[in-house]
């Protein structure tokens, strides 16, 4: 591609067009140089991650006493990304997850003023 726009056109946007694929292929290259060594380190991290919102939400379920099951969390994902039906395990999840890092966002910034006074 940039061998083309080099050899075929010479204007504004092929010029910017360059530098802009200059630009992905920078971050494709920092990424690579990133994971690169790290792949099972990063897929069982993942792993752990997906079991862990697994989990919760089952235990979430539980304690709300909705029916909720493995392949549900199927149903879940699409739900989400989707933006299907909303099933009411997500609802609840999404809200108890803003409540809770809004506490968080608040805790840090005394914490941060509190640094600041001292």
């Amino acid at each position: 591609m940039n061998r083309f726009l080099i050899q075929k056109k010479a204007s504004k946007r092929s010029m910017a067009a360059l530098r802009a694929l200059d630009v992905v292929r920078n971050w494709y290259d920092f990424t690579a140089d990133l994971i690169r060594g790290r792949a099972l380190m990063i897929t069982a991290v993942s792993a752990l991650g997906w079991g862990a919102e697994i989990l919760t939400l089952k235990k979430l379920a539980d304690h709300l006493g909705i029916l909720y099951r493995l392949r549900d969390f199927g149903s879940y994902i699409n739900s989400l990304f989707l933006a299907g039906g909303k099933m009411q395990i997500q609802k609840t999840y999404t809200m108890i997850s803003v409540v809770a890092m809004c506490g968080f966002t608040i805790l840090g910034y005394i914490c941060s003023l509190l640094r600041k006074k001292r």
